[in-house]
This record gives C-alpha cells, structure tokens and sequence, in this order.
C-alpha cells in the first residue's frame, strides 16, 4: 500500500533567534555546577543547558525548571565547558522568552558564565535533540554552520547561505547544533510532523 503526503504540519516552531559565531563564553564552570537566577520572579520556565562533562568530555545536557529571584542549581555537579543555553526544553518546546535578566553562574564561586536578557530566550551556540526527521532551517539573514550528531564549527559544519530553507532528518538519539559566521545571523527552526 502506497501513500501520499501532500500536506505536512509543523509539529515544532522554534521562534527567529540570533545564531552567533561562538567562541566561548567568558567564564567556564570547569568542574563545577551551574547556578540560575534571574531579576524577574516571572521567570519560570524551563532551561535547557548543553555542554561538556569534566571526566569524560562528552556533550550531555539538562532541564532545568526556573524559579524566578530563587536560584535553582543544575543536578550535574561536573559541568566543563558551557555551549548553549535555551529557555525552553531540550526539544524545543515550551520555549519562553526572558522577563527579566537570567544570569548562568559557577554553582561553588557564582561567577558569571552568561546572562540573558528581557525578551531573549537563548544564549552560545544552538542545540536541540533527537526531534526526528524532516527538520527545516530558515534563515531570515545572516550565514549558518550546522552539524546532526556533533558540535559544530565552522570547520565539521555544514554552509547554508541563507537560501529559504534547509531541509534534513535527525534521528531521535542525535542532536542538531548550529552557529553563524558572524554575529547577527537571524533562523528559525521548523519541525515537521512526521
């Protein structure tokens, strides 16, 4: 039995963010976990980091929910170096913009890794996992490098020169991340249903 797909829907729309050519943020926790605070008791929702493991330098991630001016410190206690931070889940779901300014500190000595300011919902590099197939990058200016299943640099990515879409599959145990060669670069993600 054949079947035709004439119409899909989106099942994910991640909202136009700013990709930036990331070479790091200024301060690492090496070792250490990551503490979350922000100005505004309205931000509450969830918080996805991606990074590397201090032991054994694998990319991992965790969700975390936000509790506003309460700090809220990750489970991960051995974080090395912060890539990407997104104000939503690990999919890309339940993506909410920051009310106040949320600020990622060192968990043992809370110096500052990042912020993430009023309206902004991601900050580094881009990540999100497993969302499965038909996954479309739109770009509305700039340049991209993207990558299934590794961390990207411009050097592993893939160019996109911000023809109208890109599209590509993901398989549910990979993740797609992404960075711009310069640092204004506006896309957006759009998951297909499969």
């Amino acid at each position: 039995m054949f079947t035709r797909e004439l119409y899909k829907h989106p099942r994910t729309i991640i909202p136009s963010m700013t990709i930036v050519n990331w070479a790091g943020f200024g301060n690492q926790p090496d070792g250490d976990t990551v503490e979350i605070i922000s100005n505004s008791a309205s931000d509450t929702g969830l918080c996805t980091i991606w990074g590397s493991d201090k032991i054994t330098g694998a990319l991992c991630h965790e969700t975390v929910t936000l509790t506003g001016t309460d700090a809220v410190t990750t489970v991960k206690t051995n974080w090395d170096d912060i890539y990407s931070i997104l104000l939503g889940d690990a999919l890309g779901n339940n993506i909410t913009p920051a009310v106040g300014t949320i600020t990622f500190r060192e968990g043992s000595t809370n110096g500052a890794i990042t912020t993430i300011t009023a309206g902004v919902f991601n900050a580094g590099m881009f990540f999100i996992s497993g969302v499965g197939s038909n996954v479309e990058i739109h770009n509305a200016s700039g340049k991209i490098y993207w990558n299934v299943g590794r961390v990207c640099t411009a050097t592993n990515g893939l160019y996109h020169d911000g023809v109208t879409f890109k599209q590509f599959n993901i398989g549910v145990r990979d993740y797609l991340s992404i960075i711009s060669d310069n640092s204004g670069c506006v896309t957006q993600i759009v998951v297909m249903e499969d």
